[in-house]
């Protein structure tokens, strides 16, 4: 063997070594590049960026979340909401049967068909205030 035969046996075996150091072979003999070594001594997967060098300057601020701010409409409903609701809207409906029991002479009498005029605007209110109900 020649001096250069032995060098270039003696170079490819250092590659070959070096090649195993960086890469593995899976199953059907293809030989992958392993993963590198950080800096911290874990492994990263290959072509991923290093991000333990960064310097704090670069690092970004993460805006500091606020406390939720307590909105009106979130608030619940006095006690005396729900009752008085429901209250308009039944005391409006027996206002028309009896406005259209007695052909418009009661529950008031002498204001005749403003009765039912009376009734439906104690059910609207009744209505109105479902819309508003938490």
């Amino acid at each position: 063997m020649s001096d250069s035969d032995k060098e270039n046996a003696v170079g490819s075996a250092k590659e070959t070594s070096k090649d195993s150091a960086t890469s593995t072979t899976d199953k059907g003999g293809v030989k992958k590049p392993a993963d590198k070594k950080t800096k911290s001594g874990t492994s990263r997967a290959p072509g991923r960026a290093d991000t333990t060098a960064t310097s704090s300057a670069s690092r970004r601020r993460t805006p500091q979340r606020q406390k939720p701010q307590k909105i009106k409409s979130d608030e619940l409903n006095p006690v005396w909401w729900v009752p008085t609701m429901v209250t308009l809207m039944v005391v409006g409906l027996i206002w028309l049967v009896v406005c259209y029991l007695t052909q418009t002479d009661y529950p008031i009498p002498g204001i005749s068909s403003w009765n039912l005029v009376v009734g439906f605007a104690a059910i609207m209110v009744g209505f109105l205030m479902t819309t508003r109900w938490r």
